[in-house]
């Protein structure tokens, strides 16, 4: 038998750069790899082309016995491989807490300390804690801990075991190391986020809870969109959440995002900008990426109830204009929602022409003729007012609106001087154009003077 030969390189390798010893571990042949141990001084450390040791192999095949005899040899527990997977990491990965019970304790014995616990510098491996947390191996992580892993190591995406707990929803490793002294709660990840706003991000309400007890947690830390935890639990629309934020002192409630938006700029679940709105000092008037703003978001959502609490706000300016240019007025009457309008209305600070197009412009296009009616009876609505060249007569006069028209007719007859000579001529034009003779007729009853349209009629 060729192991007999005491001539024999026991320690050379293939062209995968495997000895006997990696290639009867590979393989599983247990009782080969136990005989060159035991009868030739084969080297623990040698790598194959994998970039793995026999100890890691040992550890992979849950081969108890190689695993003693291969750290006696000075087998390095901490060495990667290509994928950055060390012998400790295969245990943890296997949930084996024997074997990692096993490894840690040479540690100890043989001071591999450095390599196995590496620091956040060492961007190889992902740390055993990191892992054994993923892994929501709780056991395994305690075991680290108390052999002196670090509880604030890193991983690749600057991620702590805290962040991987707390992301993983895994309530008894959080609480786990929240217990452990030196836990940093407000380290941040590559986006800047801290444990909370991971928390806050995925709706993990208990481990949310956890979190806040923990000594020193920063309510106004901010991820790389300058967002704070506060803008998070708006956003996502979790009311547990923003009440328990509400409750702290430490909260800022109108910080602004790198859009400038504030957390009341991101809420969109009534009941959360019900309660922001309850707090003293908020700001109404914030607007965030499109310029949009509370009020915006209340009327585009039909929140009647919000927006009648914004309206309460007597610093609300309720004329600001989104990123088109467009006013909440305009929202409400694009929406057809006459009750909003009213209610928008009743603020006598609004201005019914700021914007382009105007709210009396998009009710006659829209075709929204109770809006158009009430819009019209507001004092100082111009009918004037064009856009795209067009004026809302124009508008109407081109559609045929005859409803439209019989709203100008009987406040002309009430001898209202919103429309004007000039205006109703060149909607005449537009009707002639289009031939909407039951148009120009009542279009003749505002400007009976014009007799080129009047003609029209009897000669079309």
């Amino acid at each position: 038998m060729l192991l007999n030969d005491s001539r024999l390189d026991v320690n050379c390798q293939d062209r995968v750069e495997q000895t006997p010893l990696l290639y009867a571990l590979l393989h599983r042949k247990s009782s080969m790899a136990c005989k060159i141990l035991e009868h030739y001084d084969t080297s623990a450390i040698i790598k194959d082309d994998q970039g793995r040791t026999a100890l890691w192999y040992a550890i992979d095949n849950c081969e108890e016995r190689l695993i003693q005899q291969l750290l006696k040899k000075g087998s390095s527990i901490g060495e990667p491989d290509y994928t950055g997977f060390s012998p400790l990491s295969v245990a943890i990965d296997q949930g084996n807490l024997d074997s990692v019970n096993m490894l840690l304790s040479s540690m100890a014995q043989f001071g591999q300390r450095g390599r196995c616990f590496p620091t956040a510098d060492a961007d190889e491996m992902e740390p055993p804690l990191c892992l054994a947390v993923r892994k929501r191996q709780a056991k395994i992580a305690c075991l680290l801990l108390s052999h002196g892993d670090q509880v604030n190591s890193r991983d690749l995406y600057q991620r702590s075991p805290l962040h991987i707990a707390v992301e993983n929803g895994d309530v008894k490793n959080t609480a786990m190391l929240l217990s452990w002294d030196g836990i940093e709660l407000n380290t941040t990840d590559l986006y800047g986020r801290t444990a909370l706003h991971i928390a806050a991000e995925l709706g993990h309400n208990v481990i949310f809870q956890l979190l806040l007890t923990g000594t020193g947690i920063n309510l106004k830390a901010v991820d790389r969109d300058q967002r704070t935890v506060l803008h998070e639990a708006s956003k996502n629309g979790n009311i547990l959440m923003v009440e328990m934020l509400l409750r702290m002192k430490e909260v800022e409630l109108n910080a602004k995002d790198i859009d400038g938006a504030t957390a009341l700029c991101l809420a969109r679940d009534k009941q959360i900008i019900q309660l922001i709105l309850a707090q003293d000092g908020v700001d109404v008037n914030a607007v965030g990426l499109t310029d949009t703003g509370a009020l915006h978001h209340a009327v585009e959502d039909a929140d009647f109830l919000t927006a009648r609490i914004l309206l309460q706000h007597v610093e609300l300016n309720l004329n600001q204009m989104d990123h088109m240019e467009w006013t909440p007025l305009c929202h409400a009457t694009f929406n057809g929602d006459l009750a909003m309008v009213e209610l928008l209305l009743s603020r006598a600070d609004i201005d019914v022409n700021k914007s382009n197009p105007s709210p009396l412009f998009i009710a006659a296009r829209d075709g929204h003729v109770h809006i158009f009616n009430r819009l019209f009876r507001v004092q100082g609505v111009s009918l004037h007012q064009t856009w795209c060249g067009e004026s809302p007569l124009e508008v109407i006069a081109s559609r045929n609106r005859c409803e439209f028209v019989k709203i100008l007719v009987e406040q002309h007859r009430k001898q209202d001087p919103g429309v004007s000579t000039s205006c109703v001529a060149r909607a005449l034009e537009v009707a002639k154009q289009w031939g909407h003779s039951d148009l120009i007729r009542l279009l003749l009853d505002i400007s009976p003077s014009n007799g080129s349209a009047r003609s029209h009629l009897h000669n079309p």
